[in-house]
């Protein structure tokens, strides 16, 4: 079972995110996913190509509206955003039309004041090119437009955390140039602590935590197959926050 925010008085709360891959809790590869969020304890949960029912009872919900594809559930949702503190204020429809169902926006009551936590699923290069609907990196590309666009709105003085599916890893590897550069300007100034090489998993990172008026006390990661199990084909990543006032 998570636990509820146990140190809201210590002024510290920890966010996770992770890709589920789809898995439905109630399968065995579901329920080990569930079972390794639990033993991480998250007070705020992004969660992505996730179930609206993850996590089970105890938690304010924001989610991403129908992501318009034939092929997933009624109660699947490209992102959701779990927290054990109250959510406000939740935004879903700010990105692109053409690829809808990837946002969401709402601002986490936390023990140092409103955080707004925006949880993304950002499309993978090939994103609707099989269809013949676009071409490679251009979905991604229009989604982080307007991601820049409502990054760009918030006002400067605001806590906010940007987490969930990046679908690229940071700095660049084999992401087209632009690309990389258009994420780096709209994290600027942004803290990416899952950037580069991380321990814990061999890979680097393409689900990710950036924050700003934050500070990071610390990162931990697991692999997709922690524990023997493949519980996904992403791996997963928490950190603990503090406000960045305090020492």
């Amino acid at each position: 079972m998570c636990r509820v925010l146990s140190d809201a008085y210590g002024h510290r709360v920890r966010i996770a995110t992770w890709n589920l891959e789809r898995r439905r809790p109630t399968t065995p590869t579901g329920r080990a996913a569930l079972a390794h969020l639990a033993a991480v304890a998250p007070d705020v949960a992004v969660l992505t190509e996730a179930h609206l029912d993850h996590l089970g009872d105890g938690w304010h919900r924001a989610s991403a509206g129908p992501a318009g594809l034939s092929h997933l559930g009624d109660d699947e949702r490209k992102v959701v955003i779990a927290s054990r503190m109250p959510l406000n204020d939740v935004e879903t429809s700010v990105c692109d039309d053409s690829v809808p169902g990837r946002f969401v926006a709402a601002s986490v009551d936390s023990p140092f004041g409103p955080v707004r936590t925006v949880g993304v699923c950002i499309p993978w290069s090939h994103s609707r090119v099989r269809s013949g609907e676009a071409t490679a990196w251009a979905d991604h590309r229009r989604y982080l437009d307007s991601l820049g666009r409502y990054i760009s709105a918030l006002s400067p003085n605001e806590k906010v955390i940007v987490a969930g599916d990046f679908n690229q890893r940071i700095p660049r590897t084999r992401q087209p140039r632009d690309v990389a550069e258009r994420l780096a300007a709209i994290l600027d100034d942004f803290a990416i602590p899952t950037a580069g090489e991380v321990p814990g998993v061999e890979r680097r990172l393409i689900d990710h935590v950036a924050v700003r008026g934050l500070t990071v006390e610390s990162v931990e990661t697991w692999p997709n197959d922690a524990g023997g199990v493949r519980m996904s084909d992403h791996d997963g990543v928490v950190m603990d926050l503090r406000h960045l006032s305090r020492p």
